[in-house]
Order: structure tokens, then C-alpha cells, then sequence
């Protein structure tokens, strides 16, 4: 958002789901913390469940403003709260000490390595469109094995095809390789990426324009299974 600022722009990261009718935290402008959603909305409250060493867990809402439950669907209403009526809202995150909360990514993206340790998807991917400009999408994955356990974290992406033309298809793998093997070294051993893919093409997306990261991660174990 910074970028913004310096031209007078004020924007405001804020949080927030059809289901709590929709908004959840924001920031504003007596009250905005870089990089995060934000401050819990009055009359809302919010706690973070089943948090790993790091702190972050589910991102689970009481209030006035949230649904009662999903229209003729029991089952998916008894799945979506707690047995103490707190709304599972599916994503990951955390509030630091000032109280301001932070999304690290969805619930169901969640890869647990074979010894035990979470890794983020989403982390991953913005670490690798902040640093490499010609990375457009990407998309990091743990294809499973037969057993069930994570094979490898990878990473799938599509490059500006500007690039692609000016050094080659082979160049730009290379180059792909390469700096992934750089951005690895700033990470925790057991969050680095062990593959790439280049991609000829754009990721399959939903109307909201979101990357149907399943599409992707159910080819991988359809392809591994073929290869047993």
C-alpha cells in the first residue's frame, strides 16, 4: 500500500465474509497497520484456534452480524460453527500485541509436512511474485504420495511471456531454477521449494478471478499414482 501513499492515495486493507454480513476487521485511518487487516470491528469478537508454535491458527468469529446458518443445510451449518457457536471462517492467521489481525492463508491450503511441521502456500507465493518481477502467478503445492504423506513442496508458475519470447523457453526454466534456488536460501530449511514448473499457460481461475489451486494439486496426485 505504500506505493499508494506516496501519491496521496489512502487505501485500507480490511477482512471480511459473506457470513459475517461481511465485514469482520479493517484498518482505518486513526488506526492501520501495514500488512495486516486490520482491527476487529466493534461487536465482533475473534479468537484464533488451534495454533501452531508459531501462533497462527483457524480465525474463528462471534457476533450480531454473523448468519445463523446456511439456508435448508443443516450439515454444512453443523460443520461451519463450534460446539460452542463460534463461526469457522476456514482461514489462518493471527493478532499480534496491539490487536491487529493478520490473514496467512486458507485453512484447506495448509501443507503438513511428513514431520509435522505447517508450511503456508500462500507465503511461498507472494515471497516469489515480490522478488522475481517476471513471475505473473504462481502456485506452491505438496503433491502426495501413495501413503498419504507430503512428496515435496513445488512450485507451479506462469512467467510475463514478454520475457518468455526475449530469452527462450529453456533460458527462462533456467533462470526460473535458479532463483527459486536463491529465494530458498532465505527461508527455513523445511519450507524450501525442491521444484519449479514453468507454465504455458494461465492458471484456470473462478469467476472472482482466484487460481483453482485444486485443479493443479489433484493432476499431481493423479499423475504420482500413475507413476506407482
Amino acid at each position: 500500500m505504500k506505493g499508494f501513499d506516496d501519491f496521496g492515495i489512502s487505501i485500507y486493507n480490511g477482512y471480511g465474509i459473506t457470513e459475517c454480513a461481511p465485514l469482520i476487521s479493517s484498518n482505518c485511518t486513526l488506526k492501520s497497520v501495514p500488512g495486516s487487516v486490520g482491527y476487529v470491528v466493534p461487536d465482533n469478537l475473534v479468537r484464533i484456534a488451534d495454533t501452531d508454535d508459531d501462533g497462527i491458527g483457524e480465525i474463528q468469529v462471534q457476533g450480531d452480524n454473523v448468519m445463523m446458518g446456511y439456508y435448508k443445510d443443516p450439515v454444512s451449518t453443523r460443520k461451519t460453527f463450534t460446539s460452542d457457536g463460534w463461526f469457522k471462517t476456514g482461514d489462518l492467521g493471527y493478532i499480534d500485541r496491539k490487536g491487529a489481525l493478520y490473514i496467512t492463508g486458507r485453512e484447506k491450503n495448509l501443507i503438513i509436512l511428513a514431520n509435522g511441521k505447517n508450511v503456508h502456500p500462500e507465503e511461498l507465493e507472494e515471497h516469489i511474485l515480490e522478488n522475481l518481477c517476471y513471475v505473473k502467478e504462481v502456485v506452491v503445492y505438496a503433491p502426495l504420495s501413495q501413503d498419504g504423506q507430503d512428496v515435496m513442496i513445488m512450485a507451479e508458475a506462469f512467467i510475463d511471456q514478454d520475457y518468455l519470447i526475449e530469452v527462450g523457453i529453456d533460458r527462462a526454466k533456467e533462470n526460473l531454477k535458479e532463483d527459486i534456488q536463491k529465494l530458498n536460501k532465505k527461508l527455513s530449511v523445511y519450507k524450501r521449494i525442491h521444484d519449479v514448473k514453468l507454465r504455458e499457460e494461465e492458471f484456470e481461475k473462478t469467476s472472482t478471478r482466484k487460481i483453482k489451486r485444486h485443479c493443479i494439486e489433484n493432476k499431481e496426485v493423479a499423475v504420482h499414482a500413475q507413476h506407482h
